[in-house]
C-alpha cells in the first residue's frame, strides 16, 4: 500500500482546476473542453485541494512548507464546493488520487468544503454506493437519481424529429440581446442566483460546435439549453423546459448539426417521468446513475422542468 504524506488543504488556483478537469476526464466523466472557465468565474474561492508536504516544494526560513496553490505536481486530491448565492452551494469535483485513496485525504476535503458553504443549503451529485456515506456521515438526504444518457445522430432515424416551423414555438441563439431573458429563465430553475456562471456557461465555443438557444412559446420564454463539446464528444446541460414541446424542439435544433459520428451525454432526472420517456424516445441510451442530494434543509426545487441537468460538478 502506498504510504499517506503529510498534506495541507488549501484553496485551488485556476491552474490546478484545470488539472482537476482532466483527472475528471481520466474518471470517464466527459467535462467540457471549456468548463474551466465558468466554474472558476462561478466562485473562485470554491475550490481545494490536497497538496503533499515535503516533496520538493517552497519551505519558509525555519523549513517548513509553504502553501502554492499552483502546486500541481503535488496535488493528491480536489473538491469544489461552488456558493451560488448566501442560500445555495454545491459539492463536486471529489476526487482522491487513486493510490491514496481510502485514507484521510477525501475526509479532509470533504471538511473544507462543507465549512466553505457553512449553512447553505448543499447540494450534491454522488455515485451511488456513496450515498448512504454521505448521509450517515455528512448528513446529507436523498433527493432523486440522475442518470447518464448517451445519444448518437443515427438515433434519430427512430426518434419523433419535430418539424422545422413548430406553430408557436421559437428558438433564438443565445447572445446579449436575450442574456437577460436566459437569465431570468436559468433562476426560475435553478432557484439560485448564477449570473457570473451564466456569463461564460451560455457562450459555448460555436467555432467547436458548441450552441445556447432560447425557447419562446407564443412569445413568452418556456426554456433554454447549451450544447458544449466535450473531452470525446458532446454535452447537453442545462436542458431546461415548460413542457415536452419545448423540450424536444430545443434538443433537435441543439443536436441537428452534429456529424454522423458524434456522441452526446445528458444526464436526466429519473423523478421526471416525461423526461425519461422523451429520453428513451429519442433514442438515448442509459448509462449511469448518480444520487442527487441535499443537507440543511429541503430546497424547493423540483425536477419537473429539468429534462437535462447543468452538470454534475455544479448542480
Amino acid at each position: 500500500m502506498t504510504p499517506v504524506p503529510e498534506f495541507t488543504v488549501q484553496q485551488m488556483s485556476r491552474k490546478a482546476l484545470q488539472l482537476t478537469l482532466d483527472w475528471a476526464a481520466r474518471e470517464g466523466w466527459q467535462p467540457g473542453l471549456h468548463d474551466g472557465e465558468a466554474f472558476y468565474a462561478a466562485d473562485p474561492k470554491g475550490y481545494f485541494q490536497a497538496t503533499a508536504k515535503g516533496r520538493g516544494g517552497a519551505v519558509t526560513d525555519n523549513g517548513t512548507p509553504t502553501s502554492n496553490p499552483d502546486d500541481i505536481e503535488n496535488m493528491l486530491g480536489s473538491i469544489s464546493a461552488v456558493a451560488h448565492g448566501d442560500r445555495f452551494g454545491f459539492i463536486g469535483l471529489f476526487i482522491v488520487d487513486k493510490s491514496y485513496r481510502g485514507h484521510r485525504i477525501g475526509s479532509a476535503l470533504a471538511s473544507a468544503a462543507l465549512d466553505r458553504l457553512g449553512d447553505r443549503v448543499i447540494g450534491v451529485d454522488g455515485v451511488l454506493k456513496k450515498a448512504s456515506q454521505y448521509k450517515s456521515i455528512y448528513g446529507f438526504e436523498f433527493a432523486w437519481i440522475n442518470i447518464r444518457h448517451e445519444w448518437r445522430p443515427d438515433a434519430r432515424k427512430s426518434a419523433s424529429v419535430p418539424p422545422d416551423q413548430v406553430p408557436d414555438l421559437e428558438f433564438v441563439t443565445i447572445s446579449e440581446s436575450n442574456f437577460a431573458e436566459a437569465e431570468q429563465l436559468d433562476l426560475k430553475y435553478f432557484m439560485a442566483p448564477r449570473p457570473e456562471f451564466l456569463k461564460h456557461w451560455l457562450y459555448p465555443s460555436t467555432h467547436e460546435g458548441g450552441l445556447a438557444l432560447l425557447c419562446r412559446q407564443a412569445g413568452e420564454p418556456a426554456g433554454y439549453g447549451v450544447l458544449r463539446p466535450s473531452v470525446s464528444g458532446y454535452r447537453i446541460g442545462p436542458l431546461f423546459a415548460a413542457n415536452d414541446a419545448a423540450a424536444e424542439g430545443l434538443f433537435h435544433r441543439l443536436t441537428v448539426g452534429l456529424p454522423p459520428d458524434a456522441v452526446v451525454w445528458m444526464d436526466i432526472p429519473d423523478a421526471h417521468p416525461e423526461a425519461r420517456a422523451f429520453a428513451k424516445k429519442q433514442g438515448m441510451i442509459e448509462m449511469f446513475p448518480t444520487a442527487r442530494m441535499y443537507r440543511g434543509g429541503k430546497w424547493p426545487l423540483c425536477a419537473r422542468n429539468i429534462w437535462g441537468i447543468t452538470t454534475l460538478e455544479l448542480g
